[in-house]
């Protein structure tokens, strides 16, 4: 292994390792808990700041491109969820950067995506051409999200309980069919596990955790989101009661 290459490697160990006390500290947070760190010191940002400016200017010209991307990202993120962003997203620079050390630069040799949903393209698309898979999955199902949410009207809502209620099988807000009989209501229920899914097993991995997608896997989740955003544009508002916005339908 090359000394610059091992230099992205320690960066990159750095940065994980940082990451996974502020996902720890986020799960704490949403379950009601103080954590008795709230937040990585500046001292530890710098560092890793440090660690990885250093690793790519190391192998110039090869790193040029990542070196430039890293300055657009300088600077701290002292709250605990802006953090994680800042990490994942200094992460992917260090990643892409070892895939060109290694011999292999991922964004030259994938395949181009298939059409994508408008939303879920603006979210994911560039990440995606960068080589930045996992952020580019994890910025499209956020994309969802906040396309669910506008169309439903239910902006005090988040995640699975915001599919639950939007897509409920007894009083949706958007539905899929015209809910006139049993098989229409299983069809309902159907598709609100698929959007619940989508976000329990697609973005909350992702926004607890560094994964490292596949260009054929992050492909595939876009496609599945897509097709999330696609049908969520077709939904029609529902004409039966509505739930009170404050109220989570949990039933389903």
């Amino acid at each position: 292994m090359s000394a610059a290459l091992k230099d992205l490697e320690l960066a990159i160990e750095l940065g994980h390792q940082l990451f996974r006390r502020l996902a720890q500290i986020q799960e704490g947070l949403n379950a009601g808990r103080t954590p008795e760190r709230y937040a990585m010191s500046v001292d530890e940002i710098i560092d890793f700041d440090r660690a990885g400016l250093e690793a790519l200017r190391a192998d110039l010209p090869a790193h040029s491109a990542q070196l430039k991307e890293w300055t657009i990202y300088e600077g701290s993120a002292p709250a605990v969820e802006a953090g994680l962003h800042y990490l994942r997203r200094k992460l992917a620079v260090l990643e892409a950067a070892r895939a060109v050390a290694g011999g292999t630069n991922r964004s030259s040799v994938v395949a181009p995506l298939p059409p994508l949903h408008p939303r879920i393209a603006a979210a994911g698309s560039s990440l995606y051409r960068d080589g930045h898979y996992s952020s580019a999955v994890f910025e499209a199902s956020k994309a969802l999200i906040a396309f669910v949410r506008e169309r439903s009207g239910k902006s005090n809502l988040d995640g699975a309980n915001l599919m639950r209620t939007a897509f409920s099988a007894k009083n949706p807000v958007l539905a899929f069919n015209q809910m006139a009989d049993q098989t229409d209501r299983d069809e309902q229920e159907g598709m609100m596990h698929l959007f619940e899914g989508a976000v329990m097993a697609i973005r909350n991995p992702r926004g607890h955790s560094f994964l490292d997608d596949s260009a054929d896997r992050a492909t595939e989740y876009l496609m599945l989101l897509s097709l999330l955003a696609n049908l969520t544009e077709e939904a029609t508002k529902s004409c039966g009661p509505s739930t009170s916005p404050d109220k989570v339908d949990t039933s389903n």
